[in-house]
């Protein structure tokens, strides 16, 4: 069971993101925290996003309340649930995708909570497509979807990209040095214009 060592480091967190790229130490960790976490996977087939969960249920190696190397066991974390952002190029924002998202959830009996990342393979890497992939979660809502419970939108003070430059002073402020972002003010706009059209349908959903 988990030790008194990852309750203490549970208490630093609300909420967490669990890349493909994390360490496997990193990885165990949050099978065993009960707050919020999102599983980031790269590919679009369900039958993997679902393997993404099941495989919390887990007995990994760890340290016990003396600081010695154990077998530490863990139920998983009840709050987990799994990020579509497309992948191989291709999305996986639509509705049919989702709705092959749920399906496999559902046949694994693990949680069927879907969140989308409006940026990545659902954008093509275009940030300034994101706000037409929320237009299209708005609709699934719309038209009752009750699996997307939140999005991912890549937005900064300024719109693009930029490299890191050799003298560091020559940083545009406010300007994404990572992936391409929208600007505040086209993402203020997109999640008033979604805000608007769901107001009455969220609190009863």
């Amino acid at each position: 069971m988990p030790t008194k060592l990852y309750f203490m480091v549970g208490k630093l967190f609300a909420y967490l993101v669990r890349l493909k790229r994390l360490t496997r130490t990193h990885h165990n960790i949050t099978k065993i925290l009960f707050h919020g976490l999102q599983l980031v996977h790269v590919q679009r087939k369900a039958k993997r996003i679902v393997k993404c969960l099941l495989v919390f249920l887990h007995l990994f190696l760890g340290l016990n309340n003396e600081g010695q190397v154990s077998v530490i066991r863990t139920s998983g974390n009840p709050y987990a649930h799994v990020v579509l952002r497309g992948g191989n190029g291709k999305p996986n924002y639509d509705a049919g995708s989702v709705a092959e998202a749920e399906n496999a959830l559902a046949k694994a009996k693990v949680s069927n909570k879907i969140m989308i990342d409006t940026s990545h393979a659902n954008s093509n890497k275009d940030p300034y497509l994101q706000p037409l992939v929320l237009k299209n979660i708005t609709e699934q809502i719309l038209d009752g979807n009750k699996s997307i419970v939140g999005i991912m939108v890549e937005s900064h003070i300024k719109g693009g990209r930029q490299d890191i430059p050799e003298n560091l002073a020559d940083l545009e402020y406010g300007k994404s040095v990572t992936d391409g972002c929208i600007d505040w003010e086209t993402t203020e706009k997109a999640l008033l214009e979604m805000d608007a059209a769901l107001k009455e349908i969220l609190p009863n959903r």
